[in-house]
C-alpha cells in the first residue's frame, strides 16, 4: 500500500457521509494514507464545502432513498466539473435503476457495501493512477 500512502500525501479529501461510523471508517482510511480530511453530514453542508473549499477527492455515498446525495453529484457535475473524475462513490444499491443511471451518467470510480478498506485503497490507487501525478494540482 506504499503507493496509496504517497499518492494521499498532502491532499485533501471531502468525505460525504451521514453515517457517524462509515464517516469515521473512512475518515480513519484516507488520513492513514496521510490525506488531510474533511467530513460532511449532510448534503447541504456538502455543497457549502465545496463552493468554499479546494478537494483533491471526494468520496460520496448514495442511495435511491437519500436524494440529497443525488444531489451533490449533481452540483459536482455542473459546479464543480473539475471533481468529477475525482469523485469515489460508495453504495449498496447495485441493482437500482436510478443509482446506476447515476454512475453510468459521470466518469466517476465506484465501490459497493459491503466494502473493505482494502477497496478504499485500492479504488483511490486507481483513480489517482488514471489521473496522473497532477490529480491535485
Amino acid at each position: 500500500m506504499r503507493y496509496v500512502a504517497d499518492a494521499m500525501r498532502g491532499l485533501r479529501v471531502l468525505v460525504v457521509e451521514e453515517s457517524p461510523d462509515v464517516a469515521l471508517l473512512l475518515k480513519d482510511i484516507y488520513a492513514g494514507q496521510g490525506a488531510a480530511v474533511t467530513v460532511a453530514g449532510s448534503s447541504f453542508e456538502a455543497m457549502r464545502l465545496l463552493l468554499s473549499e479546494r478537494f483533491d477527492l471526494v468520496t460520496v455515498e448514495i442511495m435511491p432513498s437519500g436524494p440529497g446525495r443525488m444531489k451533490v453529484l449533481e452540483f459536482i457535475r455542473h459546479c464543480r466539473r473539475d471533481l468529477v473524475p475525482k469523485t469515489l462513490v460508495i453504495t449498496a444499491y447495485r441493482y437500482d435503476r436510478q443509482v446506476l443511471t447515476v454512475l453510468n451518467s459521470m466518469p466517476v470510480s465506484y465501490i459497493f457495501k459491503p466494502f473493505k478498506v482494502e477497496d478504499v485503497c485500492k479504488s483511490s490507487r486507481h483513480l489517482f493512477a488514471r489521473l496522473g501525478p497532477t490529480a491535485a494540482a
